[in-house]
């Protein structure tokens, strides 16, 4: 019942911008109409952003205002100098007054945006009105309601002002920087003439049309099934639903629930070999509850010598970065995995339990004791056979999109080899360091390449990205493996790493310290003894590996953190 625009127009003489969104009423009744704005916040310099937006974002200063005129305003500094001593400034206004405002991604989107997929602004009645420093600064305004009679028309404008420095915090006398916008005379017409696109001509990635295919809630019977015998430290939700527990000698259990109200996903890292020292070839990889089944995997060093993406955001609002998995039956619609019904954590791997009506499926990420590499396994454990697409967003260095990897597609041979650009950080100081990506079985592939099998037509559109979809099949395997021996020494490694994979090789286990079991009945002690192993991996990774599930940009390996985490432990 409602047609829209969006026009973006710049400032002829200020660093400033504005949205304009018409709104029409094309339903025979009334509609009351609000617009919400979120605007990512940076302000910093760009190698900072890339490194951790989430590290940024702690040393912003996000200060709303209420003004008689404008509503809400929210005026964001960065507090940390960047380059020249400089302090970015943002300053985000509605027009005719803005209702509501937020501060944080969190607010807006929503713990639960894992599952839902829609920011939880849309299904509240207001935006908090509530500053919150976190880590996903965002500029959020809700404008004022508006009645539209059927066929009327409106128009909102979002304006943003931007200083390249600000050396004082911001305070209310900022307002005049924004002022100086209005009368918005400098808004021109939408030009008559705009190429439009029909939307049903203009291609669309699996990212951006397909549903997410979450796990259902488990039964009592499901969790019986799945994890037979004593049950440990169980944590249930207010309605008495099972949220998490311990299981068997080393096994920790969170349910689909509890991934869904709390703000950061739940993860673990893994890594192959078995050297509790840093190891130049040791093969690392990344795993999130919420379909990301790995990310960040690297050959070395977990921050310059990377295969695929790090995630960006704990929401999942980024639905491309690292592997994914997508699946569907026959010629249906693609579906994203998303958070499953469990998410099963071994120190040496994890899985993914999906319950999907009648239907089980189950995706299970270990590393090799001997080779650098990892092994993502997909098996339908109930139900008939699914065709699955896994995707993979490479970057082949140290960040994303910025220099072009190397790849080449041995299509027959069921696998794909990277090799770094020579301009990039990776290609000058490790020239021989190099990556492969293949198929466990190559007989199980339908298509190998690309990006063409992210879209509908199959064009190829020259993305970062790697993908490998199967015909149907009941189970799939995908190997990722590293070498610093040049891209000649790829095709043995792809053929030891099947040959372990066939053989379903005890996943590797990271050297920790030895720790005794604390004797006593009480239930405080049996805590311990469940948690304690877990702190040791954790610090044998910092050691071994420096990065951390949020902190992945960290192997520097700085005495602080070294310090303050494995040596103290």
């Amino acid at each position: 019942g409602l047609e829209c625009s969006t026009v973006l127009q710049l400032h002829p003489q200020h660093p400033a911008w504005a949205w304009r969104i018409r709104v029409r009423n094309t339903a025979a009744t009334p509609r009351r109409v609000e617009v919400l704005h979120a605007q990512d916040l940076g302000l910093a310099d760009e190698g900072a952003v890339r490194n951790n937006e989430a590290y940024t974002s702690q040393y912003l200063d996000l200060l709303p205002v209420h003004d008689a005129t404008l509503g809400w305003v929210v005026l964001a500094r960065q507090n940390q100098a960047m380059t020249g001593g400089h302090h970015p400034w943002l300053a985000v206004a509605c027009a005719d007054g803005a209702a509501g405002f937020c501060t944080d991604g969190t607010q807006f989107f929503g713990a639960d945006h894992r599952l839902t997929g829609e920011p939880a602004a849309v299904r509240l009645p207001a935006l908090p009105s509530r500053r919150l420093q976190y880590e996903f600064a965002v500029a959020g305004l809700q404008s004022r309601a508006r009645d539209l009679a059927p066929g009327a028309s409106t128009e909102y404008v979002i304006v943003a002002r931007f200083l390249a420095d600000h050396p004082a915090a911001s305070g209310p006398q900022d307002l005049a920087l924004l002022r100086e916008l209005f009368p918005a005379t400098w808004l021109t017409d939408e030009p008559a003439k705009v190429a439009r696109v029909d939307p049903a001509l203009r291609p669309m990635s699996v990212f951006l049309h397909s549903p997410w295919q979450h796990g259902d809630t488990p039964t009592e019977s499901d969790w019986k099934a799945w994890f037979p015998g004593e049950r440990r430290h169980e944590e249930r939700g207010p309605e008495g639903g099972l949220l998490s527990f311990f299981h068997a000698a080393d096994t920790h259990v969170v349910s689909r629930d509890k991934e869904a109200a709390i703000a950061r996903s739940h993860g673990h890292i893994l890594r192959s070999g078995r050297a509790l020292w840093i190891d130049d070839d040791q093969f690392g990889v990344t795993c999130y509850a919420a379909g990301i089944f790995g990310a960040q995997a690297y050959l070395g060093n977990p921050s310059f010598t990377r295969l695929l993406s790090v995630v960006r955001n704990a929401l999942n609002v980024v639905r491309a970065s690292g592997q994914r998995v997508f699946l569907r039956r026959g010629a249906g619609e693609w579906r994203q995995l998303g958070v499953p019904s469990a998410f099963v954590l071994q120190p040496g791997m994890v899985r993914w339990i999906y319950r999907l009506g009648a239907d089980v499926i189950e995706a299970r990420v270990w590393c090799s004791q001997e080779l650098s590499a990892s092994f993502l396994e997909l098996r339908v454990v109930a139900g008939g056979a699914y065709v699955f697409l896994v995707t993979h967003q490479v970057v082949i260095g140290a960040t994303e999109f910025e220099h072009p990897a190397k790849a080449e597609v041995f299509a027959p041979a069921g696998w794909i080899t990277f090799e770094p650009d020579e301009e990039s950080l990776m290609g000058r100081h490790q020239p021989g360091a190099c990556f492969a990506l293949a198929a466990a079985e190559p007989g199980t592939l339908a298509a190998l390449g690309g990006d063409g099998s992210l879209y509908a037509d199959g064009i190829e559109r020259g993305g970062p990205y790697a993908t490998l979809r199967t015909k149907p099949v009941r189970s799939f395997g995908v190997i990722m493996l590293g070498s610093h021996a040049g891209a000649t020494r790829l095709p043995a490694a792809v053929s030891a790493a099947r040959a372990e994979y066939a053989l379903s090789a005890r996943p590797a286990h990271l050297p920790v310290a030895p720790l005794p079991r604390l004797a006593g009945a009480d239930p405080g002690v049996s805590r311990l003894n469940d948690v304690l192993p877990w702190f040791d991996h954790n610090a044998s990774i910092h050691f071994s590996a420096p990065h951390g599930l949020e902190q992945y940009g960290g192997a520097a390996w700085g005495v602080r953190d070294v310090c303050q985490g494995s040596v103290e432990w």
